[in-house]
């Protein structure tokens, strides 16, 4: 162990979580390491497994920079998630790093520049909540891989959840948007009318292909996260839409220029319609 290393010192912050505090003689730094209890017994029992344990908290401090260290997230992602969700960390991951400049060295992020990311008053409350879970995620995989330490994710404040209320599409709703849509966009008719009497997501619409759907066993095939398959039943109104379409495509549902929908279009147009009818 470094001869220059102080501590740790037991100590409790206004939050009533502990802490042990080591201090370098050397470079006049402290390293704060997060014991994850407010219990005091629990806390001195914790640090005194990282004395016996040697753990050197400065040793942790690899010169990476955030930019470096997104990117790596980014290529441990890729075995776990499917490419779509990738597209959309890497998204997140620029702007964050960004934010933050992509050469600042990780250890030397504050609490202070993380919360200024998500806390943006042009941000609605969903998104602030989204870009907080993806910034808290990130940060506590830097902290498995020893270049941070968990006070940062123990620390941030977190965005008040938004309060919404889930909105259930009525019969006589429904049937309006479906004769709004048949005059208007009739590409996106059947899209609304299989995904009410399916539940399947918009994701799962655009990726459907006939392949997928046995209208002699009466089911239709989703493949959801993690490739995870599941059958849903083919109900009435489900089985006249699917017989109302062209099946020598390869998708089940089309536009008139493409050989499959949209995702963005497709909601765009939905959100349209739904506007259109208030």
């Amino acid at each position: 162990m470094d001869p220059d290393l102080r501590g740790p010192r037991l100590y409790r912050k206004k939050s009533g979580y502990y802490y042990a505090i080591y201090y370098h003689r050397g470079t006049q730094d402290q390293k704060w390491v997060a014991l994850g209890t407010k219990r005091e017994r629990i806390a001195e029992a914790k640090m005194a497994r990282l004395i016996t344990d040697g753990h050197d908290p400065f040793s942790t401090k690899a010169n990476i920079t955030i930019g470096e260290a997104a990117e790596k997230y980014l290529e441990s992602r890729k075995k776990k998630c499917t490419e779509e969700t990738v597209r959309d960390l890497r998204s997140f991951c620029d702007l964050f790093v960004a934010h933050c400049g992509p050469d600042t060295l990780l250890r030397h992020l504050t609490q202070n520049v993380v919360e200024d990311y998500y806390f943006q008053d042009r941000l609605a409350l969903a998104t602030q909540h989204g870009y907080y879970r993806r910034a808290k995620a990130l940060l506590n995989w830097c902290a498995k891989q020893g270049w941070l330490d968990r006070s940062y994710t123990f620390e941030l404040e977190a965005p008040r959840i938004p309060n919404t209320r889930h909105a259930y599409l009525k019969k006589e709703e429904f049937q309006a948007l479906n004769e709004h849509l048949e005059e208007n966009t009739p590409w996106l008719a059947p899209v609304v009318r299989v995904a009410v009497g399916t539940g399947i997501r918009l994701r799962g619409m655009q990726q459907m292909r006939w392949a997928d759907v046995s209208m002699q066993e009466g089911h239709i095939k989703v493949t959801g996260k993690g490739d995870h398959e599941r059958y849903v039943p083919i109900f009435p109104m489900v089985r006249e839409t699917l017989e109302s379409l062209n099946s020598h495509t390869e998708h089940v549902f089309t536009t008139p220029r493409r050989d499959h929908i949209h995702y963005h279009k497709t909601s765009r147009k939905f959100k349209a319609a739904v506007r259109a009818l208030d």
